[in-house]
This record gives C-alpha cells, sequence and structure tokens, in this order.
C-alpha cells in the first residue's frame, strides 16, 4: 500500500514538473513574438536608475506584457550590459518582441534629451522653460544675476534636476566670460549689462561693435543711454512681453532704475543673457564718432543707420520712414 502511494505521488510530482516546464517554455516562446503593439516608439530611463522603476516602465509602455514579464526583461538586460541601464532615451522598434527589444536595449547607448536657451531669453523665460519639461525634475532655488546663464543647446539625461541646468548654464558663462575678458580689465557686471542691450538692439553681427560705440560714446560724453531695450525691462521685468509691444511716453519716464531714458549711466543688472557677440562687442567696439542709430522695421531685427549728432539722426529717422 504503501509503495502504491508513494509511486503515485512520484508519477504525480513528474507530471507537475512537466506541466510547469510547459507553461514556462510557452512563457518563453511569448517573447519571440510581438505580444502587443507599443505605444510609444522610445522607451526613457530617468536619473536615478531603479530596478522597480526601469520594470514598471516596461509594463506601462506596453513592452512587456505583465509585470513579470518586465522584471525579467530588466534583469536580462542588466546582466546583458553588465554594469546597469544608463538613464536616457532607449529607440523602440514598433510591434519588436521583447526578446529582441532587451537585445537591442542591452546593445544600444542611451540618447540624450535636448533643452534650447537662446541667446537673448531673460531669466524669468529660461526659469518657465525648464518649469516647463517634464522630463526634469525638482524646483530652482538659486538663480544668478540677470545675464549670468549661457545660451547654448544643453543635453540632459530624463530625470535630472531643473537647478542642475542652471548651475551648469552659469559656469558656462563664467568660463566663457574668463576667456575673454582675459587680455582686458573690465568689470564683469557692465560688460555683460551693456551686451544685454546690444544683444537686444541688433541681431546683425555686422552691427553689434558700431552699436557698442554709440553707448560707449554717450557715456563717455556723460549723455543718457536712452536706450529702449532697458525701458521695456523696466516695464516687463524680464517676462515676456506682448506681439506688437510699443512703448508709450508715459512708460519712457517711469521711476525705475532701469529706465536710462531718466537716469543717467548703466542700469543695475543686465536685461537679458547676452550671446558671446554681444559681449565681444563691448570688449572689442568699433571706433567711431556715432551717438545716434536709427532702425529700419522692428529694431531687433531690421539694420540700422548712424549718426554723428542729432541733427543727422532725424534725417535718419525721416529717410527710413518713407
Amino acid at each position: 500500500m504503501e509503495q502504491t502511494q508513494a509511486l503515485y505521488l512520484r508519477n504525480l510530482n513528474k507530471r507537475f514538473v512537466v506541466f510547469l516546464l510547459f507553461l514556462l517554455s510557452l512563457y518563453i516562446a511569448r517573447s519571440l513574438f510581438s505580444v502587443r503593439k507599443h505605444q510609444e516608439t522610445s522607451l526613457l530611463i530617468y536619473r536615478p536608475v531603479r530596478f522597480s522603476a526601469v520594470a514598471k516602465t516596461l509594463y506601462e509602455s506596453r513592452i512587456a506584457p505583465d509585470p513579470l514579464f518586465a522584471r525579467l526583461a530588466v534583469v536580462a538586460i542588466w546582466a546583458l550590459k553588465g554594469e546597469g541601464i544608463p538613464p536616457g532615451k532607449y529607440d523602440v522598434a514598433q510591434g519588436a518582441s521583447l526578446f529582441n527589444f532587451i537585445k537591442s536595449l542591452a546593445k544600444q547607448p542611451p540618447q540624450m534629451l535636448q533643452f534650447v536657451f537662446p541667446t537673448g531669453f531673460t531669466n524669468a523665460q529660461v526659469i518657465k522653460r525648464l518649469a516647463s519639461i517634464p522630463t526634469l525634475t525638482g524646483h530652482i532655488t538659486r538663480v544668478p544675476m540677470e545675464g549670468m546663464l549661457f545660451p547654448s543647446n544643453y543635453h540632459y539625461a530624463p530625470g535630472d534636476s531643473r537647478q542642475s541646468i542652471i548651475d551648469r548654464m552659469q559656469y558656462l558663462r563664467g568660463k566663457a566670460l574668463n576667456k575673454a575678458l582675459t587680455q582686458k580689465k573690465f568689470d564683469v557686471r557692465q560688460v555683460l549689462t551693456l551686451a544685454s542691450i546690444i544683444e537686444k538692439e541688433t541681431s546683425h553681427d555686422e552691427e553689434r561693435c558700431i552699436v557698442a560705440s554709440v553707448y560707449l560714446n554717450r557715456l563717455r560724453k556723460n549723455m543718457r543711454m536712452q536706450a529702449c531695450p532697458t525701458v521695456i525691462y523696466s516695464v516687463t521685468y524680464g517676462q515676456k512681453r506682448r506681439r506688437n509691444f510699443k512703448i508709450t511716453k508715459q512708460q519712457l519716464f517711469n521711476d525705475s532704475a532701469y529706465n536710462t531714458y531718466r537716469l543717467k549711466g548703466l542700469p543695475p543688472t543686465s536685461v537679458c543673457n547676452p550671446s558671446k557677440s554681444s559681449i565681444m562687442a563691448v570688449v572689442y567696439p568699433a571706433e567711431t564718432d556715432f551717438l545716434f542709430f536709427a532702425s529700419e522695421g522692428d529694431k531687433s531685427s531690421g539694420q540700422h543707420k548712424f549718426s554723428k549728432s542729432f541733427q543727422g539722426h532725424i534725417q535718419n529717422q525721416q529717410l527710413l520712414s518713407k
């Protein structure tokens, strides 16, 4: 009787093991075929990389058919890479099998995401744009003075903090300034402030040095700079202005430290984050006797006519208005 029961149990165990192996083979076979159509063609792995978070992303992106498969896939990718999964963006073939996806991700280097910071943006505009990027994390707690952020294209990994981007911008600005000002002794704040005004006045590189000479000539003669970008900043304080913004007579004489129509000298800070070209224009201005310039069309994008006297300036304005 006991022998019969033992034999029955052994046969039952064999059948159970065979059944489990059959289920496992079916489960593994599923990975060789496309089990679902992916809704996305890319996968974002966030910093810091956590095993459970990656598995959850695979399942929620419909790349893995269920949570268990997702965990097994992460283990396989981790083992094949040998050094973990770096954060970044990975391409996923539409409808690819999980098996092929694992091989692809194990061999594929991560792609970095990109944030574009144009020249002429103010700190407020940069902060607003960073806040709108969902793949960045955290709040910005430290912001340098206006003008100390370096305009460029920045690459980052998903999960990087917004503050780290700001810190990198400030570091690159300091590095660029040190390089530009090595041969001449300048006050950094004054250089940035005047460069920011030039940045807003013209977008033509060939004019920047001439515009710089106009403002430097005015400052030497103790004249008011009368720079429209400073008046605009005194109204908007770096926030994006509406289209077709026109300065009113009242704004020309508003009570602000940035209003160079009312006060002499430079404003207290920059009015935007200038380009390298505008900084170099301040460091190496053109040698001219010009004290005025009139714009053709939009002040920042149109060409300018320069003059040595106010009478010549009026004539240029009349000529350009025709």
